[in-house]
């Protein structure tokens, strides 16, 4: 799989056109099961191949039980620079039910191991409205992690999807989702909790120290093309996106050849409605010059939906831009699809 991977990022270095590299992330998966040798293999074909940066952001994901001394010192020796650590919670009970292979106290020892090796940028996963979770218990959470103080935090509302086994529990009354009042509440607790402990809500799920906003995340929200290899794995380029076939056997049998990939073009009504979606998650918000940038036809909707809305004051328009609150950043997907512009059949 490593070496399939590598001849990818070989095959595919023309794709992003010679831009400049400012961040690579290993994630989407487990990418801790690789061992120091494999991840500095990938890293290296990357700086050989591509045009990055003097110091880019460099993120793995890791769980934590596979961190341990050896492997953080290794891990900065390759390069890396950020660590997303997936802790999901520090309560062991909220661990089981997500079926998780760590331990609360795992996830104590894999934070200090890596400060201790010397890591400066770490994030932290964690999951609000899991079944049978209250206030009490999502705040005591969050208390352990400010605590340590990591440079970024990210909470995510646990969603059920379908054809899961949470879903198949739910149907059969086995377990019961929280109310959504409840988790609005838990969000709402993260945002006051966390601004008044220095981090800045600077998008739907992500709060950060001064200095620490997630540059790869970031990169995304702002549309600017990205490669990604491996199965399953995106690309995104101007008004084309591709996407590698998630079977492994499959990705293997492509040997790391391009043409494997499937493709689409985005429309102008895509670009807009991504651009809506994406504006609307972040505090920046909306930028009003980059709307007016659009076909005039797609604009004169879009300000008829966003009349409608902000009758209901759901929209804060600005001198330039538009941007949800707080407490309507919860909604945000239900107001973005409300603002989207569809073509005429």
């Amino acid at each position: 799989m490593v070496e399939t991977i590598g001849k990818e990022l070989v095959a595919r270095k023309q794709f992003l056109k010679g831009d400049r590299i400012e961040t690579i992330y290993l994630g989407g998966g487990t990418p801790s099961v690789l061992s120091i040798d494999q991840i500095s293999m990938l890293i290296e074909i990357i700086r050989n191949q591509y045009f990055i940066i003097e110091e880019p952001e460099v993120t793995i994901e890791l769980n934590p039980e596979d961190v341990n001394s050896h492997y953080a010192l290794g891990l900065l020796r390759c390069g890396i620079n950020r660590v997303s650590l997936g802790i999901q919670s520090f309560e062991d009970q909220d661990l089981a039910f997500m079926n998780r292979s760590h331990l609360s106290h795992q996830s104590h020892q894999s934070l200090d191991i890596l400060y201790e090796a010397g890591f400066k940028n770490i994030s932290l996963d964690l999951m609000f409205g899991l079944i049978g979770s209250d206030l009490k218990s999502w705040e005591r959470n969050l208390l352990k992690a400010i605590d340590y103080g990591p440079e970024h935090i990210s909470c995510y509302n646990l969603t059920i999807e379908e054809q899961t086994a949470f879903s198949k529990w739910e149907q059969t009354g086995k377990i019961r989702s929280i109310d959504e009042s409840i988790q609005f509440d838990q969000f709402m607790l993260c945002h006051d909790l966390l601004s008044h402990n220095g981090y800045d809500h600077y998008e739907i799920s992500n709060y950060s120290k001064p200095g620490f906003r997630s540059q790869h995340n970031t990169n995304y929200w702002q549309r600017v093309p990205y490669i990604g290899v491996g199965p399953g794995a995106h690309s995104y380029y101007g008004q084309s996106r591709s996407y590698n076939v998630s079977n492994n056997s499959l990705y293997l049998k492509s040997n790391g050849i391009p043409e494997v990939h499937n493709r689409e073009t985005l429309t102008a009504f895509d670009e807009f409605n991504e651009q809506v979606m994406l504006g609307l998650r972040t505090k920046a918000g909306l930028s009003k010059e980059l709307i007016a940038s659009f076909d005039k036809s797609i604009v004169e909707k879009f300000y008829y939906n966003l009349n409608l809305l902000t009758q209901y004051d759901y929209i804060i328009e600005e001198e330039k831009n538009y941007r949800l609150s707080i407490q309507n950043w919860y909604k945000s997907d239900a107001i973005s699809s409300d603002l989207f512009v569809i073509p005429e059949q």
